[in-house]
């Protein structure tokens, strides 16, 4: 009972400490208000949310907090699409970062130039608000209006701390990790593409080869050999069963991948054959011949489609 007694003095200390300290925002909101936020018309009227509201834009970051021990709603933090934790961010306020990110306020919000949090941290080289965004989830990955991520900005002022944060963040996400590195191709590589399905990758070379791997062992799987210049283009059919590699030599040669064999080969009619596409029924082929045309193939004719 005694210590049931001395948890309960505690508490009751607590509670009698925070209704000071509240009484203390209500006058300072009544003192500030009067000279700095005409939205209110008298301070009676001015709820929790409006303090919060007021004090984060403000940054008055001792109300803020007060305001957070007395658990005022989050809607306030979040108005203005949540401009709070973005002006805390920017601003330095790590401990108001914190207790706006423990309140669940949007971390992914952007202002009109596209910066996120994370960004505007970053540029002004606040690595524990950094620190702080990343451990709660936030995108590394985001662009602002000038398609600039967090790193870009790091990268570009020469931050290291906040740099070496970012790349760590970076090197634990699966997408940023090497896999592995195939080698076979003794020149210059000049194209690569993915099968629709994942299951196979194809490869264009200076050596006038295209090479076919498997992405899930890094073994090579086939040499398609037959173009007489580079290969600068492959690329596979929607249903992932045929291969189309256009080269130098002005020709684009159809493969099948099950048995490695040339099905077709297509004349570019006017020059190098190193843009090539597929439509999505696998009947046409389009390819760019010289940089200022587009041809469209039929597959079933070997014909150039006609102008209209």
């Amino acid at each position: 009972m005694c210590l049931l007694r001395k948890r309960r003095a505690v508490v009751n200390e607590e509670q009698e400490q925070v209704s000071k300290r509240w009484s203390h925002v209500r006058k300072r909101w009544d003192e500030l208000c009067s000279v700095d936020c005409g939205e209110a018309s008298s301070t009676s009227e001015g709820t929790d949310e409006d303090l919060l509201h007021w004090a984060a834009t403000n940054g008055y970051v001792d109300i803020v907090q007060l305001l957070f021990d007395k658990d005022a709603e989050l809607a306030a933090a979040n108005k203005d699409d949540g401009t709070r934790l973005f002006w805390a961010a920017e601003n330095g306020y790590a401990q108001m970062v914190r207790s706006l990110l423990m309140k669940g306020a949007d971390k992914e919000v952007a202002n009109e130039d596209g910066w996120t949090p994370l960004i505007a941290a970053s540029h002004k080289r606040h690595a524990e608000i950094v620190e702080l965004l990343l451990e709660t989830g936030a995108n590394i990955s985001t662009m602002d209006n000038e398609a600039r991520t967090a790193l870009w900005y790091a990268g570009e002022a020469g931050y290291e701390t906040v740099k070496s944060l970012l790349g760590r963040k970076c090197a634990g996400d699966t997408m940023w990790r090497l896999q592995r590195t195939l080698r076979d191709h003794n020149v210059r590589i000049i194209s690569v593409a993915f099968s629709p399905d994942s299951r196979t990758l194809a490869s264009g070379s200076a050596d006038n080869t295209v090479r076919l791997w498997d992405p899930a062992t890094g073994q090579l799987r086939q040499t398609l050999e037959g173009h007489s210049e580079y290969a600068g283009s492959v690329v596979f059919s929607p249903d992932s069963a045929a291969l189309a590699s256009g080269s130098n030599d002005g020709t684009v040669r159809l493969w099948d991948l099950e048995t490695g064999r040339l099905q077709q080969v297509i004349g570019s009619h006017g020059g190098y054959a190193n843009l090539v596409a597929f439509s999505p029924n696998y009947k046409l082929l389009a390819l760019v011949p010289g940089g200022y045309t587009i041809q469209i193939w039929d597959t079933a004719t070997d014909n150039v489609l006609p102008h209209r």
